[in-house]
């Protein structure tokens, strides 16, 4: 990017269904940041029917808050494009995606990077504005997502402490963080993820609750 004095950089995973982007002044925009500027283009040019995106439960809380604040709903769906696609099914939503950069068109019925990445550049050249300006609404939450090693099968839901834990530091958050607590799906891990206001706040929920874990 700096070499090329370029306005937008795009990168793609192996098979090319995940596209990530990088504004000209470095900083990158994940899946988030791109529903939220694909959503807010349809939006603007009245193609936003019904006025939803689906994320998933790891879509930060900041693309949760910047659509609310243009009229419209971040429906969530457990990790897995699968999952997008169901609800974006069910609802008719245009927009949904993973935060990994997978986006999913209604008109494709899956998830294409460069597809992506050209839907991207048009909003762009649409509006006139910069990659930055588009994603500036999308101000993320510190987040971060601890892998704990468990035994098979292990159910966190009966760990009452963890559980009670867990309801006082929903609590404390209130609407400015959010908690969620899963199994992985495919190794004996559980996942703790923690988005807050500040990364003091998020790293002591986090801690705390991992400690719980046996």
């Amino acid at each position: 990017m700096r070499a090329e004095e370029a306005d937008l950089g795009v990168a793609f995973d192996g098979d090319a269904d995940r596209a990530v982007f990088v504004d000209a002044a470095g900083h990158v925009c994940d899946g988030d940041h791109t529903k939220y500027l694909l959503a807010a283009d349809l939006l603007d040019r009245g193609l936003l029917q019904p006025k939803v995106v689906i994320g998933t439960v790891m879509s930060n809380l900041g693309l949760e808050r910047a659509l609310r604040g243009i009229g419209v709903q971040l429906l969530r769906t457990p990790v897995g494009d699968r999952s997008v696609i169901a609800e974006m099914k069910r609802t008719g939503a245009r927009v949904g995606g993973e935060q990994s950069g997978h986006i999913i068109f209604p008109d494709l019925g899956l998830g294409d990077g460069i597809y992506t990445a050209l839907r991207v550049c048009e909003a762009v050249a649409r509006t006139g504005k910069s990659l930055a300006e588009l994603a500036a609404p999308v101000v993320k939450c510190p987040q971060l997502l601890f892998n704990i090693a468990v035994t098979n099968g292990y159910d966190w839901h009966s760990n009452h402490r963890l559980v009670q834990a867990l309801a006082e530091w929903e609590e404390r958050l209130g609407d400015t963080g959010r908690i969620l607590i899963r199994p992985s799906g495919t190794e004996p891990l559980l996942r703790i993820m923690v988005e807050a206001q500040d990364a003091d706040t998020a790293r002591a929920a986090a801690d705390a609750l991992a400690a719980l874990v046996p």
